[in-house]
């Protein structure tokens, strides 16, 4: 009868967010402490999977366990950086679709699903960093430790990233699931839906418009601490000394040559790509091209 309770109650969670995609439904209430971008929070994402949702919200409803979040201290290097954009979904898929799955499979079950990949999620990193934490936050539940334990959290978590992916760990691929975009008036359409139809972001603040307009640049001077994606035309080339971090050696080289993207690291650490194109189908053309380099796998 009780397993039969908590299968209706999922239902009516799983039904309420299937309706209500695009809301957030904090778990942890409105007394979440925040320092910055820093909060650490469970949230029902658009495009994010049922059964970490499922979870996350059954726990608030105490089904079950609670586990506790607090404030992650966090360092700014290239990595780390890429860890802390891999954190919130990577825990909410190590928690649903793996600690909470694995009490309702057999060895035999559970073993082939962590052996297949993007069996968690379905998108590289996050299926493999949700899988290689799992070790040390089973430990944690059954020692009931939180994330009040901060250092430790971050030491655990860094470690088992960077043992599993590395150098890739840098990589702008992984750097990209959180982003600024940046467009000029170049274009007509949203640039945003060419970014998302061919590179997966988990969250972009967006800037379109002319240069001379002062609100185009100020995303830039409120979100300087994400990745950012600059889209121009090279007739507005000049304009990138905008940037202070760029030289008048970097512009003139970029004016005399023919490349279609620039990576820079900004020294916060964070990534600074600026593609050039004329046109929204252009612009298509190498959005698409960028995605496949390998620098972005």
């Amino acid at each position: 009868m009780i397993k039969l309770c908590r299968l209706i109650i999922l239902a009516v969670i799983f039904l309420a967010q299937s309706v209500l995609a695009d809301t957030h439904f904090p778990i942890t209430g409105d007394r979440a402490a925040t320092i910055g971008h820093l909060k650490v929070n469970f949230d029902k994402m658009p495009g994010g999977q049922a059964n970490d949702s499922i979870f996350l919200n059954s726990l608030s409803l105490g089904i079950g366990q609670r586990l506790e979040v607090g404030i992650i201290p966090w360092v700014y290097t290239q990595d780390a950086v890429a860890a802390f954009n891999l954190l919130n979904e990577s825990l909410a898929t190590a928690l649903g679709n793996g600690i909470f799955a694995k009490t309702h499979l057999s060895k035999t079950e559970w073993d082939a699903s962590y052996e297949r990949e993007k069996s968690f999620y379905n998108e590289y990193y996050i299926d493999q960093s949700a899988k290689v934490i799992i070790p040390f936050l089973e430990s944690w539940l059954k020692n009931k430790k939180t994330l009040a334990n901060t250092k430790e959290f971050v030491r655990l978590y860094y470690s088992a990233l960077s043992s599993r992916f590395q150098a890739g760990l840098s990589s702008p691929r992984i750097q990209l699931r959180e982003m600024l975009l940046l467009a000029d008036e170049t274009y007509e359409g949203p640039v945003r839906k060419i970014i998302r139809k061919h590179i997966r972001v988990a969250s972009m603040y967006t800037s379109q418009g002319d240069w001379e307009d002062p609100k185009f640049l100020e995303a830039y001077e409120n979100k300087n601490d994400q990745n950012i994606l600059l889209t121009l035309s090279k007739k507005n080339i000049d304009k990138l000394i905008y940037f202070d971090f760029l030289s008048k050696k970097d512009i003139e080289r970029m004016k005399e040559g023919d490349q279609d993207f620039y990576f820079y690291t900004r020294p916060n650490s964070y990534y600074f790509i600026i593609v050039f194109a004329e046109n929204d189908n252009k612009l298509e053309q190498k959005i698409e091209v960028l995605s496949k380099m390998d620098a972005m796998k």
